[in-house]
């Protein structure tokens, strides 16, 4: 979402008061936008509200490129941020880093530094008493059970 009213988005809302129902889109994705709120956990609660799927999140490293050209950041967030946030809020996630080339040093290749947090979220799938494999069984069995009653026993002629 977008806080200007001068894009063309076709919704202009607060990512931390989303006006959407609950997993009401299969994936949400945040481009470069929690390092720019004061409360990014908010932004991240209401984005994994609204999603049944998973919540990609792409924000700066600290010692990457973007870093350094936007004055505009209010914190730089990292794993340990992500992960506990993860484990407050009961869902699974993975965090990655991506890195740029700074300096080409010939034979010896290329010296890199961070350049990105990537970050998924998936919901935690809430336990079933009734499991896929009992639903199989059940359905498989009603459909034996079909078949039974209209089954009508025949004598086989021996040989």
């Amino acid at each position: 979402m977008d806080r200007s009213k001068d894009t063309q988005a076709d919704v202009v809302a607060d990512a931390q008061s989303l006006p959407f129902q609950n997993s009401c889109f299969h994936n949400v994705v945040s481009h470069h936008t929690v390092e720019h709120l004061r409360e990014p956990e908010l932004a991240v609660r209401e984005m994994l509200r609204v999603t049944k799927g998973r919540v990609k999140i792409v924000c700066p490293h600290r010692f990457g490129h973007y870093a350094k050209i936007a004055h505009d950041h209010i914190q730089f967030l990292n794993k340990r941020w992500f992960s506990q946030l993860a484990r407050k809020m009961r869902a699974k996630e993975s965090v990655r880093t991506t890195f740029e080339p700074v300096f080409y040093f010939g034979a010896f290749g290329l010296l890199m530094r961070p350049s990105e947090l990537i970050v998924e979220y998936r919901k935690a799938q809430k336990k079933s008493k009734r499991s896929l494999v009992d639903e199989d069984v059940e359905s498989c069995y009603m459909s034996c059970s079909e078949v039974r009653e209209d089954f009508t026993p025949q004598k086989v002629p021996n040989r």
